[in-house]
């Protein structure tokens, strides 16, 4: 098929939550650019929020490579390879499955052809972006570790029982103490589980996020929904 011919799904990605909806649109807006220089047309879009590139658990990505089977597109445009992936396991495999399905991979920003140089470069940039990936995750994990030496919060929501102080450690919410005292009395007292839960949600108790109870004990964690027709005697009662 001539070059200026060809079909292009674009497919973009950022990483976490704490990136927004203009890092998308940036890319697409590059992708959309090289595509009108070389006369190529845009069929399908792809695009992944808050999804790390270091797993191929990314729904579009999969509905991407899924729809290559069908010979809808030509070439797969990324705005950086990083984009496609930043393992070079997967990176190799999906471009395997691309190509047997007679599918490309370009990158806006890295020019790589079929030249011998362009195979040892698209190596060494796959080789960059995983090392990147496993220096963040090593260095976020260091910066958690120190803050637990600190004895401080490490971000989100605290436990049930806890809140974060204006100097980020953790302190003792009162209320919420109540709840954790009669889920530890329970248990000890040997009520199940499920018999815990049930009788937390049906009394109205929730937890920060004002959802059911979860409790977790032994390693497994148990949902259970509000049930008013659970049976209370006069000790189950004395834990209200």
């Amino acid at each position: 098929m001539e070059d200026n011919m060809l079909r292009v799904a674009c497919y973009g990605r950022y990483s976490t939550a704490l990136q927004r909806e203009e890092s998308i649109s940036a890319q697409l807006r590059a992708m959309k650019k090289y595509c009108e220089d070389n006369g190529w047309t845009i069929v399908k879009c792809y695009f992944d929020r808050a999804c790390s590139g270091s797993t191929d658990k990314r729904p579009q990505f999969q509905q991407m490579i899924a729809d290559s089977d069908n010979h809808e597109f030509d070439i797969v445009l990324v705005h950086q390879l990083s984009r496609f992936a930043r393992s070079r396991y997967d990176s190799n495999i999906y471009k395997n499955k691309l190509r047997r399905n007679g599918v490309r991979l370009c990158s806006v920003l890295e020019r790589i052809d079929n030249s011998p140089e362009s195979i040892l470069l698209e190596g060494l940039l796959e080789a960059i972006n995983e090392f990147y990936a496993a220096n963040i995750a090593r260095e976020s994990m260091k910066g958690m570790k120190e803050n637990a030496y600190k004895a401080l919060h490490n971000g989100g929501c605290p436990g049930l029982g806890y809140d974060v102080d204006e100097t980020k450690h953790l302190v003792i919410n009162e209320k919420e103490a109540k709840i954790v005292a009669m889920i530890f009395g329970m248990y000890i007292a040997g009520y199940s589980c499920r018999c815990i839960a049930a009788l937390l949600n049906e009394d109205g108790y929730r937890t920060k996020r004002r959802v059911d109870i979860r409790l977790l004990v032994n390693g497994e964690i148990r949902l259970f929904r509000r049930k008013r027709k659970a049976f209370r005697t006069p000790t189950q009662r004395a834990f209200k």
